[in-house]
Order: structure tokens, then C-alpha cells, then sequence
């Protein structure tokens, strides 16, 4: 029976599936598009399935509620089914019946739901007699090493934990704001969708009334762009999330200068690795030298990609074999293309032609010129299956005759694969051992200058009076890695839009407006006060006086 359709009951049915699967979904190119496509027929319906910002598709038949083609079932279409069998699409005129089907269904679902939860309680009040109550003693000892693996002072170390933890606090406020974002989306989407529901169907654009659609306008554009900021946030915290991951060193980090000797100690490390083993590598010439090599001396990626290759040569080996047992390479392709049940009845012979590449001889089926046509192409069709089967063998059909192939065993090449399992390439790995070395002198400088001006708290500051930019202080703080614009008040509208237009962003707990401390950000001021005939003013970031 087909599923009778209404535009309440499908909208609630969505809306449903999008709470439960935490996914918005639309119809069509719009939420005004809803009631046009159901209610006129339009079989399968569209419907677009996001989550985490990446559109998907799913097509679903209106009269039977069934997938035709998108995500997996298991994933996304066993949910969609249940909405269509709990009764928010009635099949037929049956409602009472499907109501209490419903009813039933929905209190055995309970009854489960607790007899599941109170087991779980009980499960886990047992694990905890169990388990024993963990004394001091019974810390791991190696916390120290664990906690400081570059060996800072006390002060320092707790210098880069505060570091560490502000920076993670940013991703989380950053992550905070997406979501939050997000779930504006959701409650504007859901307006919309109730607005939707308000509007009787049929009803014409009457002149002199209103848009009886603004209201529905008004929070998809609110959703529209809330969701917008969200893909941006999250965006902007994956990033930052990715940095730390990565181990990224940014030079106001207290702990640059030993992060940056450990990396380049690291750097010299693999360098050496790379260099001894590409050499060891290079000596293998054979199968037998590759199962004497020791794999202990290799890395684990390493150690998996030589294994596999291992396996491909010996693979290669008992190929090579198999060929000299049976003749060789021509004899089995006769032997496989004589054996295809499409040959039956058929007459043929071999012969062998001369390869125009130049790679040698190439055996050739000449089959009668009074076969048919659909008889070739079934030859045809049974050499791509056997293809399938056994990926050595191949045939192609040509003016004189079908090519036939069976592929020769190449040991030379996977021993070819093992030897530059470990590439050296001396020239990339001097280049960021000196990328690292510059970093490092920079860092080093860095901090000889905020030991310098450690009695002021780090920060070399410097007051600018009668300026084009008013009156400010310059703040070099070397411990936070910026320079800081300080204004007795609010400067005017158009200096903060100067300042903007730098790239220069007010940071509220400061009470400044900053700028990064580095050659960029050195740059950036330095064409600010020139604009401004601002002069005599030290934006040294190394040699500072």
C-alpha cells in the first residue's frame, strides 16, 4: 500500500530524525520548497543529510519509505525507516491500529532501557569491590621525567605549563563558540520549520498583505549565517588543535630554546638513521639477503614497509617458479584461454607476433573468420572474468587475432622496493636542521632580552606623545611575543580604524592593541608611523639596547 503523504507529518517526521542523528536536514533548494515537492507528487524526494559541516544525499521513495541510493543503511537508513514505521507517515487508513502498535512498541522499548541500566549499575558496583583503592605509593615514580622532558627550571617549567594550559584553553573556547554557534542554527532552523507549518497550504500572494513567509525568511537567514560562523569557529579550533598535536613552537613559548635543541638533536638523529640503514639497504641484491637482513635496526613504519616487500618478493619467487614448472609464460595463457567454455565448437590456432614496442614476442589466438560476432564477444567476456580471477592473465581482441598475456615474475623489482624502503635525502634534512638553528638564535635572543628587562616584567616600553595616533606607550613584551600599543582612553574612531586596517587587534585583558612580534609585525608598525609621521621610535626585536 502506498504511504499516505501530508506536510506536517513528513516536516515532523525530519525533524525527528534530525534531533536523533544530531543532523539538519533539507528538502529541495529551500524550506519554502517542503510542501511542493511532497504534496505534488515529486517521487524520490532529495533529502540533504550534514553533519560536521559535510553535505551528504539521500534519495527516498515516497511510497514505500524506502533508501534508493546514498549512505549505508545500517548508518543512516535504518533510522530513516523507523521514523516511517512509527507513525509520523501512516500507512493506509489504519491510525488507531498503527497508535497503539506505537504505544506497545514504545513501552517495551522502556522496559528494556531499565532492565539494560539497572545491569550496568549493578555491573559497575562490582568492578568497584574489586578494584583496589590506590594509595600514594602505588603512583607511577616517574612522573618528573614524564612532566619536564626538556629538564627546565622549576620556574620556567611552571612558565610553559601556564603557556601549554592557555593555549589549550583557546582551542576549547574556540570549540565552545562553534558549538554554541551551531545550536543556533538548529533552534533558527527549527523556527523556520514551525513558521512553515503556521501557513495553510494553497494560500496566494495576496497584494496588500504581507509576506506571510517573512517571518520563515527571517530565521533561515539567521540560521544561514549562524551556521556559517560555526564552520568558521570549528574550523579555527581544528587548527589550533592541529598546531599543538603537531608540536608547532612559536617563539613566546617560555620553553622555545630547549624545544628547539631537542628538534634539532631529532633532526641530526634521523639524518644518521637514514644515512646507516639507506647504506645496509643498498647491500641487498638478493631474496636470500633480504631474509637475513635484521628488521630490529628499522623504525616501525619502516619495519611494516619492509615486510610487505618481503612478502612481494617471495610472492614474486613462487611465481617465477610456477612459470619454469609449466613452460613458461606463452604455454599457461594457452593453457587458460584453451580451458574457457566459450571455445567450444570454435576454431583456432596460435602463433607468435612480434612486438612493435620492441619487448618481444607476443602469442597471439587467430580465430576463425566464420565465427560469429556475439560468439567473439563472449570469448571477449569470458577473458575479462578469468582477468578477475587471476590479474597475471589478459587478453585483448585486435585486427588479427586476440593478444593473449600472462604476466612474467619480476623478483629484481620488489628487492628494487626494499632496497629504498629508507630514503636519504641529505639536502631536506640539512635544510630544516638550519631553519631550526636560525629559530633557535632567535629564541636564544628572545629570551636574553626578557632576562634583560626582567625587573619591568620582560617588556621594554617606550611613550609616544603629539603623534598622529594620539598618545600611546610601545610595549615590547618579550615574554607574551608582541608589541603592544597602550592609549591612555579610547582613541577615535578613525585611529581604531587605522590601527584595523594594520591588522592591529585589541586583546580586552591587556587593555592594548597588539601586534605579533616578529619581522611581520615589526614591519606592520613601521609603515603605521610612517603614515602617521610618527619617527625615532626603536622597533628592534634582537639587538635591543
Amino acid at each position: 500500500m502506498s504511504i499516505k503523504i501530508s506536510k506536517k507529518l513528513v516536516c515532523d517526521a525530519i525533524m525527528q530524525l534530525a534531533q536523533d542523528e544530531e543532523r539538519w536536514i533539507t528538502i529541495g533548494a529551500g524550506p519554502r520548497q517542503i510542501p511542493h515537492n511532497l504534496l505534488f507528487g515529486h517521487t524520490p524526494i532529495t533529502v540533504n543529510l550534514t553533519k560536521n559541516f559535510k553535505g551528504r544525499h539521500v534519495l527516498i521513495d515516497s511510497d514505500t519509505g524506502e533508501i534508493k541510493k546514498g549512505l549505508s543503511k545500517s548508518a543512516i537508513g535504518q533510522n530513516i525507516k523507523d521514523v516511517f514505521k512509527n507513525g509520523t507517515l501512516e500507512q493506509g487508513n489504519n491510525k488507531k491500529d498503527s497508535k497503539k502498535e506505537n504505544k506497545k512498541d514504545n513501552k517495551q522499548d522502556k522496559k528494556e532501557e531499565t532492565k539494560t541500566t539497572n545491569q550496568e549499575t549493578k555491573e559497575k558496583e562490582k568492578k568497584q569491590e574489586k578494584q583496589p583503592i590506590k594509595t600514594q605509593t602505588e603512583q607511577p615514580q616517574n612522573t618528573i621525567k614524564t612532566d619536564n622532558p626538556y629538564n627546565l627550571s622549576d620556574e620556567r617549567l611552571e612558565k610553559s605549563k601556564a603557556y601549554e594550559e592557555k593555549k589549550q584553553a583557546r582551542v576549547d573556547r574556540l570549540q565552545e563558540r562553534a558549538d554554541k554557534k551551531y545550536q543556533e542554527f538548529l533552534d533558527n532552523s527549527k523556527k523556520t520549520m514551525e513558521e512553515l507549518h503556521k501557513i495553510p497550504f494553497g494560500q496566494p500572494n495576496i497584494i496588500g498583505r504581507r509576506d506571510i513567509y517573512a517571518d520563515a525568511h527571517r530565521y533561515d537567514n539567521k540560521a544561514k549565517k549562524a551556521l556559517h560562523q560555526s564552520e568558521y569557529l570549528q574550523e579555527k579550533a581544528e587548527n589550533a588543535q592541529r598546531s599543538l598535536n603537531n608540536g608547532v613552537i612559536y617563539m613566546n613559548d617560555p620553553a622555545s630554546v630547549e624545544k628547539y635543541e631537542q628538534r634539532i638533536k631529532d633532526l641530526e638523529d634521523i639524518k644518521e638513521y637514514e644515512k646507516e640503514t639507506s647504506k645496509k639497504l643498498s647491500e641487498i641484491k638478493s631474496l636470500d639477503d633480504a631474509l637475513n637482513f635484521d628488521v630490529s635496526q628499522l623504525t616501525k613504519r619502516d619495519a611494516d614497509d619492509f615486510n610487505y616487500w618481503l612478502n612481494k618478493a617471495k610472492e614474486q619467487q613462487e611465481k617465477e617458479k610456477y612459470i619454469k614448472e609449466n613452460g613458461g609464460s606463452h604455454e599457461i595463457a594457452k593453457k587458460i584461454f584453451s580451458e574457457l567454455p566459450a571455445l567450444k565448437g570454435v576454431n583456432y590456432e596460435f602463433k607468435m607476433v612480434k612486438d612493435p614496442w620492441g619487448h618481444g614476442d607476443e602469442l597471439v589466438a587467430v580465430i576463425d573468420k566464420s565465427t560469429p560476432e556475439s560468439k567473439r564477444e563472449y570469448i571477449n567476456s569470458q577473458i575479462a572474468n578469468k582477468n578477475k580471477e587471476d590479474n597475471h592473465f589478459n587478453g585483448w581482441d585486435q585486427y588479427d587475432g586476440i593478444h593473449l598475456y600472462y604476466a612474467q615474475a619480476d623478483v629484481n623489482k620488489a628487492i628494487q622496493r626494499l632496497q629504498g624502503v629508507v630514503s636519504y635525502f641529505p639536502a631536506n634534512t640539512n635544510a630544516k636542521i638550519r631553519d631550526a638553528k636560525k629559530k633557535l638564535e632567535k629564541a636564544k635572543q628572545l629570551r636574553a632580552n626578557s632576562e634583560k628587562f626582567a625587573e619591568s616584567g620582560g617588556v621594554q616600553s617606550q611613550k609616544v606623545t603629539n603623534s598622529g595616533l594620539g598618545d600611546f606607550e610601545l610595549i615590547k613584551d618579550f615574554e607574551g611575543g608582541r608589541f603592544r600599543l597602550k592609549f591612555n582612553g579610547i582613541p577615535d574612531a578613525d585611529v581604531r580604524n587605522k590601527l584595523k586596517a594594520k591588522g592591529l587587534r585589541w586583546s580586552p585583558r591587556e587593555k592594548t592593541w597588539n601586534a605579533y612580534l616578529t619581522n611581520n609585525g615589526k614591519w606592520t608598525l613601521t609603515e603605521l608611523f610612517k603614515e602617521n609621521n610618527i619617527n625615532d621610535i626603536d622597533l628592534n626585536i634582537l639587538n635591543v639596547k
